[in-house]
This record gives structure tokens, sequence and C-alpha cells, in this order.
């Protein structure tokens, strides 16, 4: 449930951004652009921060009561690779909360007035 409010924001911010778009470019290009920046690079750029790379570690530690490793650190600096796996954790983690956040909120009103 923490990937399914981690993505609201997101997803706010892409319909914002696809209605200031809307007067230059064209509703479908206004909403790709939206959709491209808000819900793929901004996702990704957020994953490489350190504080969310320290916060996906301790989930990871406490959810699944193992020892997650920290990153990996080169010359005082961490490496891409661990920059981009601990992206691609974050995307990972908002895709499937926001796929099941949103089945919680539609289904049972869907399968209830079925």
């Amino acid at each position: 449930m923490i990937g399914a409010a981690l993505v609201a924001p997101y997803v706010t911010l892409t319909g914002f951004v696809a209605l200031a778009l809307e007067g230059g470019v064209g509703v479908v290009a206004a909403w790709g652009v939206a959709i491209a920046a808000c819900c793929v690079a901004l996702p990704i750029a957020t994953g490489m921060l350190a504080p969310v790379r320290a916060l996906e570690i301790a989930a990871a530690r406490l959810l699944l009561g193992v020892e997650v490793s920290d990153a990996e650190v080169i010359h005082g600096e961490v490496s891409w690779s661990t920059r981009w796996r601990s992206a691609a954790w974050f995307v990972a983690h908002v895709v499937v909360g926001g796929v099941i956040g949103t089945l919680t909120v539609v289904l049972p009103p869907a399968v209830v007035s079925a």
C-alpha cells in the first residue's frame, strides 16, 4: 500500500501538466508529454535519490525480514549501477502499488454493483 500512496502525486501532477500543455500542442500530444515526464522520467529520477534508496532498503529489510546490503560505494560515491537498480525497484514499487491500490478502490464497488 506504500506504493499506492506514492503513485498519487505522480498521477495528479500528470493531470496538471497535461492541462497546462493542451493549448499549445494539442490534447493527445499534451497527455503523451505529461505521461512521459511525470509517470516515467520523474519516478526514475526520484528513485535515484539517496534518501529514496535508503527508504527502499529499510522497507525491504523490514517487510521481507532479510538483511539487504547497503548501496555499493566507490570512491565515496554510489555507483551508477546502484542508482539505476534503486530507480528500477522504486518504479516497480510505485507501479505495483498503483495497480493494487486501484484494484482495491475500484474492484469492490464494481463487484457490489454487478
